[in-house]
């Protein structure tokens, strides 16, 4: 291994710009007992935050150009993707209420078997009503036809008011 040279003693006095130097001037807390029993000062009645916040609208902002007229083409052109928006739109309706029809009817099928049951029973009683009062009506409209076949009723042939006069050309 290679010497290492012997310290040199340095007769100057260390650099005001060291670190111990800046160290040895910094004031503790220990000398000034003063700063234990300082009083915050009181609150002004003036107080605003609004002063404290942050402004959102302040800073650098660019000028904003001049409007241009839109040209006729561009407006053409802006009308039909309008259009054809609005046709979307209505497409998206459809398919909506389509797929909620459908959910519907999965949530109908996810119901118990109790309220399935319940609903074919109720169905099946109202097609017996029905069914009955169908055969009631029919019931009534043969029972009037029996009597009208018994007791005919005679409509007139022709209304015959007296004697008329025959040409010899209608009877041949």
């Amino acid at each position: 291994m290679g010497k290492t040279p012997q310290l040199k003693k340095h007769s100057k006095s260390t650099s005001i710009r060291s670190r111990s130097a800046k160290r040895a001037s910094s004031p503790s807390l220990n000398l000034d007992k003063s700063l234990r029993f300082a009083k915050p000062p009181p609150t002004s009645s003036n107080y605003r935050p609004s002063v404290l916040s942050a402004h959102h609208d302040g800073g650098i902002s660019k000028k904003s150009k001049k409007a241009k007229p839109i040209s006729r083409q561009r407006r053409l052109r802006q009308e039909k993707g309008i259009e054809r928006a609005e046709a979307v739109m209505d497409k998206t309706e459809k398919k909506v209420i389509k797929s909620i029809g459908k959910q519907r009817v999965i949530k109908s099928r996810r119901a118990a078997w109790d309220e399935h049951n319940e609903r074919i029973v109720a169905s099946k009683e109202v097609e017996d009503l029905d069914k009955i009062l169908q055969l009631q009506s029919s019931a009534q409209k043969s029972a009037s036809n029996a009597q009208s076949s018994v007791t005919p009723e005679l409509e007139p042939v022709a209304n015959v008011t007296g004697p008329t006069e025959i040409d010899e050309d209608e009877i041949l």
